[in-house]
């Protein structure tokens, strides 16, 4: 060894007693630690079947409800009729011609000329 190291080695603190059993046991509690984990969390990967239990409080027996059933099929819709058309109304016939007050005037001059020459 050089003089340097021995004179190094000279200043150390002793070795502890029991490290490599301290190392030993450290690492087996966390090999069964991360076991343990591993199994924690495996069980949520595995199917659960779900189980219930009830107890019946009923004095007397009573009759089950009957199976529900599908209700029957709906018939069909009848076509809804055709609206009859609506009748149209006949446009009013166009008001008689406002008759021409000259023209009966005139009409009635002719008349009274007639009688009189009459």
């Amino acid at each position: 060894m050089n003089v340097k190291a021995a004179a190094h080695l000279e200043f150390a603190p002793p070795p502890q007693p029991g490290a490599g059993r301290a190392w030993l046991a450290a690492g087996l509690v966390h090999a069964l630690l991360f076991l343990a984990l591993g199994l924690a969390t495996a069980w949520k990967s595995q199917p659960q079947t779900v189980q219930a239990e009830a107890e019946l409080w009923s004095a007397t027996a009573q009759a089950a409800a009957p199976r529900l059933q599908d209700p029957p099929p709906e018939p069909e819709p009848e076509p809804a009729p055709q609206p009859k058309p609506k009748p149209t109304a006949k446009p009013n016939p166009p008001p008689p011609p406002a008759p021409d007050l000259q023209a009966e005037r005139r009409d009635a001059h002719i008349a009274i000329e007639k009688k009189k020459q009459q």
